[in-house]
C-alpha cells in the first residue's frame, strides 16, 4: 500500500463509485497514491457512517487522506476531529445540517468545495464553517452535485494532494 492513501466517502443517495468518485480517484492514483472508496448505501444515519470509517481508519497503518461529498463531506470532517489524518478535501459537505452534531475544527489540512446554487446544503453555512477554520473555500458555479464543475474539482484536487503528500 502506498505511504499516500486516499479514502472516499460517498453522499447519501449516491454510491461508493460515482462518476465524481471515480474522476477524483484517477487524480489521485496518477499521483502515486492508492484509493478506496467506502461502501455507505443502506446506512442513513450520520453517526453510524461516522463509526464505519473510524473503524476503517483504525485498521489502516498509514494516516488517509479523507475526501467526501456531502453527508460524506460532514463525515470525513468529523473522523478527522477524533483521528490523526493527513488532510481533508470536501464537496458540498452537509455541515450545520439538522440532525447532524456539532463539527470541531480539524487540526489536518482542510479544503473546502462548494456550489453556489447548493439546493441541499446552503453556501452559507459552509462559509461560516470555512471562517472558522480558516480553510481554503472554493465556491463555484453549480448545484450540490457540482456536476458540471468536474474539471475544476479535479484541478483543486489536483493542487490539494500535491500540498499534502509533500
Amino acid at each position: 500500500m502506498s505511504e499516500n492513501l486516499v479514502l472516499f466517502s460517498h453522499g447519501k443517495e449516491s454510491g461508493p463509485w460515482g462518476t465524481k468518485i471515480q474522476r477524483m480517484a484517477t487524480v489521485a492514483r496518477d499521483m502515486g497514491a492508492s484509493v478506496d472508496s467506502i461502501d455507505y448505501r443502506g446506512v442513513d444515519d450520520p453517526f453510524q457512517r461516522a463509526e464505519k470509517l473510524l473503524r476503517i481508519v483504525d485498521s489502516l497503518e498509514v494516516s488517509p487522506i479523507l475526501i467526501g461529498s456531502s453527508m460524506g463531506g460532514f463525515i470525513s470532517t468529523w473522523v478527522a476531529t477524533q483521528r490523526d489524518v493527513r488532510g481533508v478535501f470536501v464537496l458540498a459537505p452537509a455541515y450545520n445540517m439538522q440532525g447532524y452534531p456539532e463539527l470541531g475544527i480539524p487540526s489536518s489540512p482542510l479544503e473546502i468545495v462548494h456550489g453556489w446554487h447548493d439546493e441541499v446544503v446552503p453556501v452559507g453555512q459552509c462559509v461560516r464553517f470555512a471562517a472558522a477554520a480558516k480553510a481554503p473555500l472554493h465556491i463555484l458555479d453549480g448545484g450540490h452535485r457540482l456536476k458540471e464543475n468536474s474539471a475544476d474539482i479535479a484541478l483543486l484536487l489536483r493542487s490539494f494532494l500535491g500540498k499534502v503528500f509533500r
